[in-house]
């Protein structure tokens, strides 16, 4: 049996109103901030134009990232070797 309570339904209603809302403000919070990021974008290449900067001078400009070294090559021995000299070793010993 369900018991409808006719507030507990204009509860539910409101809170899918506000999420259909809510997702709304997202997708428009979303395009607002990649337009934002197109127009300092061109904003950019504008003042480099202007400049007539050379790559070198770009160059330059960029912070340092810090190259990490790359990890240590691998010198375990692969297991096809492994098969390998074993079957060498059984090939000697017969």
């Amino acid at each position: 049996m369900k018991i409808t309570n006719p507030r507990i339904e204009k509860q539910r209603a409101e809170i899918e109103k506000t999420k259909a809302k809510f997702g709304e403000l997202q997708a428009k919070l979303r395009e607002q901030e990649k337009h934002l990021r197109d127009l300092e974008d061109l904003e950019i290449v504008a003042q480099f134009r202007k400049e007539r900067m050379s790559d070198e001078h770009l160059g330059k400009l960029r912070p340092h990232k810090p190259q990490t070294p790359l990890p240590p090559a691998d010198t375990s021995v692969s297991s096809n070797s492994i098969k390998e000299e074993s079957r060498n070793a059984n090939t000697q010993n017969e």
